[in-house]
């Protein structure tokens, strides 16, 4: 699904009056979700999942062309948890 097939989606279901209305909405929420992310906090919508971070350590690894070894840095990954909506699947 293109972003444009869910807007018309989105649209349709939520009783949107105009394209432009719809993705300002869809822009909303993914901001308010991406500020909350950011202040590493978790937010879970009922019926729907949790949004949420986790801490990934750092790791290294080995370059075997050049035996060069490498370490990335420690990341905060964003991760989204389906079991309530995909059990109703």
């Amino acid at each position: 699904m293109t972003k444009a097939d869910f807007i018309e989606l989105v649209k349709s279901k939520g009783g949107f009056s105009s394209k432009v209305e719809t993705e300002n909405a869809i822009k909303a929420f993914t901001e308010a979700i991406t500020e909350v992310l950011k202040n590493k906090d978790s937010i879970t919508l009922v019926g729907f999942g949790t949004f949420y971070t986790t801490e990934v350590s750092q790791k290294s690894g080995k370059i075997r062309v050049k035996m060069k070894l490498i370490l990335n840095q420690p990341i905060q990954h964003q991760n989204l948890n389906l079991v309530k909506l995909l059990k109703m699947l």
